[in-house]
């Protein structure tokens, strides 16, 4: 019983001394007077963070982690086509075939779509990596090139005559 009271006497002085703090605050702020700005400061607009104003614009959890997939598979077919030299027609082409399914609500169709497009950067990423091998491999097996010493196949490095 003695406990009790002493504790909740605690609580009710710690109640009282934070409004008392709280009322200090608010008087000492409220008589200041505000300082005049500075001619050469600027003040500037804080954005406020996007909140959803209904419940109902809240994305599900499988929608969310869908849309985190497609942008992945976006970036990458980017990332893909970027050293090639018609990426600029790649591109438009990328962002076409993205935009039509974009408000796709069937989600059979989604899904199929989304299987689609991780095919197809796949056969890109390979095709992108054959050109590229390829085009860094025809400078070592040209033989026009004055130096067949240097040449990859060309005799066993034991038996060259330096």
């Amino acid at each position: 019983m003695m406990l009790s009271r002493l504790f909740a006497n605690t609580i009710r002085c710690r109640r009282r001394h934070s409004l008392a703090l709280m009322d200090h605050a608010v008087h000492r702020f409220s008589n200041d007077s505000p300082s005049p700005p500075d001619e050469g400061a600027k003040t500037t607009k804080t954005t406020k963070r996007r909140r959803f104003r209904r419940i109902e614009e809240v994305p599900s959890y499988r929608d969310f982690v869908h849309r985190q997939t497609v942008l992945t598979l976006y970036r990458q077919f980017l990332r893909t086509v970027r050293p090639l030299s018609d990426r600029k027609e790649l591109t438009s082409q990328i962002k076409k075939e993205f935009s039509a399914m974009k408000n796709e609500g069937d989600a059979w169709n989604r899904k199929r779509a989304l299987n689609e497009g991780q095919r197809r950067l796949k056969d890109l990423q390979a095709t992108v990596s054959i050109s590229a091998t390829f085009g860094a491999s025809s400078q070592q097996y040209d033989d026009s090139s004055s130096d067949s010493d240097q040449k990859v196949g060309k005799g066993w490095p034991w038996e060259r005559n330096d």
